[in-house]
């Protein structure tokens, strides 16, 4: 994880891709008045990184 002025990176780690594509679609329907979720996908089957902004 890691923090920016506009909100939190999150990345995969080695060996947890699929475990990190679970939580990724988890904060992706989760999203709603609190934050944004914009995931990159990893070329395969799921996301490597996620990009959280908060909205308030």
């Amino acid at each position: 994880m890691v923090a920016t002025d506009d909100g939190l990176l999150l990345t995969a780690r080695d060996g947890q891709a699929d475990r990190f594509t679970e939580l990724a679609r988890d904060l992706i329907e989760n999203a709603g008045e609190d934050f944004a979720a914009f995931p990159t996908v990893d070329g395969r089957h799921g996301y490597d990184r996620v990009f959280l902004i908060p909205l308030q």
